[in-house]
């Protein structure tokens, strides 16, 4: 995410590493929950780096999702997480910073009043334009 624009996707690859006691046919069935909590994750606080949206910062998103997946297996059982590869897909251009706003161009005032603001030979030709004769 840039600016609220979805810009690119990294798909990445985790490994959830159990402790010794964990069992782990249990906690590869709950596989769906842990990916739910790293999705909404990322959702709540996007985890690109904000120079290069073709990759994430791994420090964050390990440590986002190892503080989820402690809090649906409870305590002793998530031994670390580690990101092992990264994928950008979409490869989006990144969005621009906002263009210098010129300021806005002036424009002669064809108003008698104001004809001495204006050039010299602007002035004579605006104020004939608005004093010609009828006839």
């Amino acid at each position: 995410m840039a600016e609220g624009r979805l810009v690119n996707y990294v798909f990445v690859y985790v490994r959830i590493n159990l402790t010794g006691s964990a069992n782990t046919a249990q906690w590869r069935a709950r596989e769906p929950f842990f990916r739910d909590a790293l999705v909404r994750a990322g959702h709540r606080t996007p985890f690109t780096l904000k120079g290069d949206y073709q990759k994430i910062d791994t420090a964050r998103l390990t440590a986002a999702l190892t503080r989820e997946a402690q809090r649906i297996a409870g305590p002793g059982v998530i031994q670390s997480v580690a990101v092992t590869s990264q994928a950008p897909r979409g490869r989006a251009t990144a969005p621009r910073p906002p263009a210098a706003r010129r300021p806005p161009r002036l424009t002669p005032v064809a108003d008698p009043r104001f004809a001495s603001r204006c050039a010299p030979d602007y002035s004579l030709a605006v104020s004939r334009r608005l004093f010609r004769s009828a006839a």
